[in-house]
């Protein structure tokens, strides 16, 4: 296990490139707003310092997209799973136009939360991360919420460990295609995935 401190928040990371970006311009018009719980779910290992993934690494590509198959945009997501339990926004600056605010979408739904990230200037969301807490959300390669750790390293192969803010385990992996690259984290307690979350680095 890496015996070092805990590493900048990827999520965070993940946000300081979207504001720019344009993509997705099927936003849904409505978003209900609440004071955002702490967020105890966002990854904690910076891009750059997780291992490149091997160049023929199939099973880390189809793993890392899986994050993608609930939808990338509110309407998207609401078509396919329904209406969230709560939905949260909160006010994020645009890093590349001060006088802009763009807003962090958070559909929680009982197993599944997903956070996009919404561009004021033209609507458009992009999917910045999933957290699955439960199993029973069809998943490739036989990976689910109650693996066992050795399972989840014969599949995807071994990588950097670390600790959550919680202490929890975790193994952090690095994927899929160059221009849509991806990060899933698994979560462990007593050697079996707790979480699994994706996060979507946005250019």
């Amino acid at each position: 296990m890496n015996p070092g401190g805990r590493a900048p928040n990827l999520l965070l990371c993940a946000l300081l490139v979207a504001c720019g970006s344009e993509q997705k311009p099927d936003a849904a018009p409505a978003v209900v707003h609440e004071t955002p719980p702490p967020d105890t779910t966002t990854p904690i290992i910076a891009a750059e310092s997780l291992p490149p993934p091997p160049p023929e690494d199939t099973s880390l590509r189809v793993f890392v997209a899986a994050g993608r198959q609930w939808g990338e945009t509110e309407r998207e997501i609401r078509r396919r799973l329904g209406a969230p339990d709560r939905v949260i926004a909160e006010p994020f600056p645009n890093q590349h136009d001060s006088t802009k605010t763009d807003t962090i979408v958070r559909l929680v739904y009982r197993d599944l939360t997903v956070v996009l990230y919404r561009v004021t200037e033209s609507g458009s969301d992009l999917l910045l991360q999933a957290v699955l807490s439960r199993s029973g959300r069809p998943l490739p390669l036989g990976i689910d919420v109650g693996t066992r750790k050795a399972e989840v390293v014969e599949i995807l192969g071994s990588t950097r460990e670390g600790l959550d803010e919680d202490e929890n385990e975790t193994l952090e992996y690095r994927g899929g295609p160059m221009e849509s690259p991806g990060v899933v984290r698994f979560v462990l307690r007593r050697d079996r995935v707790q979480r699994i979350e994706w996060v979507y680095f946005i250019d």
